[in-house]
């Protein structure tokens, strides 16, 4: 049976689960190193929660920036194919391709579930 974590412990495990980026996390982990009162036990799993939180703040950077990216690229396909319906010199076919790229961008962003997301992003970004 696993023992239970000191008070001190619960509350490490606490803040290290509160920590919104790494700059909070590596002042955890040099917290936690510097306390010689923790038994080894609490040390290596507040030391693992601390890498599963780092994980997971890398997943979500990641994700934002994907989702950055794929915004950015309907919103340049979206503005390409209006500029070329509303100008002079493009023809009907050069004008379809531009709206199906559009389109199958804008596909992903659906099929993902971010409309509301983009719609948002769109005005931020407009």
């Amino acid at each position: 049976m696993a023992k239970r974590m000191s008070r001190k412990a619960q509350v490490y495990l606490t803040k290290i689960k509160a920590a919104s980026n790494e700059y909070d996390l590596k002042g955890m982990e040099i917290t936690i190193k510097k306390d010689t009162a923790l038994e080894w036990s609490e040390f290596t799993r507040l030391n693992s929660a601390i890498e599963e939180k780092r994980v997971g703040l890398r997943t979500e950077q990641e994700s934002a920036k994907l989702k950055e990216l794929v915004f950015f690229r309907a919103k340049a396909e979206l503005d390409g194919y209006l500029m070329m319906k509303d100008g002079d010199g493009y023809t009907e076919e050069e004008t379809e391709r531009q709206r199906e790229r559009f389109c199958s961008i804008y596909q992903i962003i659906e099929e993902a579930e971010l409309e509301d997301e983009y719609d948002a992003w769109k005005q931020v970004n407009a």
